[in-house]
């Protein structure tokens, strides 16, 4: 199937927004201890839009994330970056799941530089203060190529042996899109099957008991979080015509 894909300016920031407030959202309504007023609204609830900002969610919401941990894919450029970035501010720690770990290096050194510039207004300043070493220890780079199984057991076996306790957050983010001829993953697929569906899947199926341990009593479930593309919507309608588009 041949599928044309455009990218907007406020899609990052519609994607990103959802990341971001479905964690912070709903680690607010479990937390006792923060109270959100608001004149207009009921008690937990907040009126962040398409046009919200990541900025705008961590100005409203005081949330704290410590003790927290995270896997992010894809997590050196776009929305992974972004979200591992405010994560980070917010005090998780985040294992930044990336192909190329000399670049990742590079991106958690720049984020670093950026929470700790007090100058810097890019985003707002981080409520938990954290030191150079302390933000290397909570960003760990892990290399990850989805395009191979052996690649995403690998890292599933690893996230089991160096962490006992639960995930708290699995963000499957990466991803390929308008390759310009046909490719095959190391294993035979298709490469933006294989990487954006294949390869996730695989990932969150092997790390599924990490992500509900400890939530059979639903006092802090751990979450999954799948990013998706909106290309969709400029499908023609009905169904038909789309397929005929397609086939023709």
């Amino acid at each position: 199937l041949k599928t044309s894909y455009r990218t907007m300016s406020t899609f990052n920031v519609i994607i990103l927004t959802v990341i971001i407030s479905s964690i912070l959202l709903l680690n607010e309504c479990q937390s006792q201890q923060t109270k959100v007023e608001s004149e207009t609204l009921p008690e937990g609830t907040f009126d962040f839009n398409a046009k919200s900002t990541t900025d705008d969610i961590l100005n409203k919401i005081p949330i704290d994330l410590q003790g927290k941990v995270a896997v992010v894919t894809g997590a050196t450029s776009g929305l992974g970056r972004e979200t591992t970035k405010a994560l980070v501010w917010a005090g998780c720690k985040v294992i930044m799941a990336v192909r190329n770990k000399q670049k990742g290096i590079k991106v958690r050194m720049d984020i670093i530089k950026e929470l700790m510039d007090d100058k810097d207004e890019s985003t707002p300043r981080p409520k938990i203060k954290q030191t150079n070493m302390q933000y290397k220890k909570n960003m760990l780079l892990w290399e990850l190529n989805l395009g191979s199984l052996q690649s995403v057991k690998d890292f599933a076996m690893r996230y089991w042996r160096e962490n006992p306790g639960k995930l708290d957050f699995l963000i499957l983010n990466a991803g390929v899109m308008a390759i310009p001829d046909y490719r095959l993953t190391i294993d035979g697929f298709e490469q933006q099957i294989g990487i954006n569906y294949l390869g996730h899947y695989y990932l969150a199926r092997l790390l599924t008991n990490k992500v509900v341990e400890g939530a059979y009593g639903i006092t802090d479930p751990g979450r999954v979080i799948s990013v998706s593309s909106r290309a969709h919507m400029y499908a023609p309608e009905p169904i038909s015509g789309a397929i005929a588009m397609m086939e023709g």
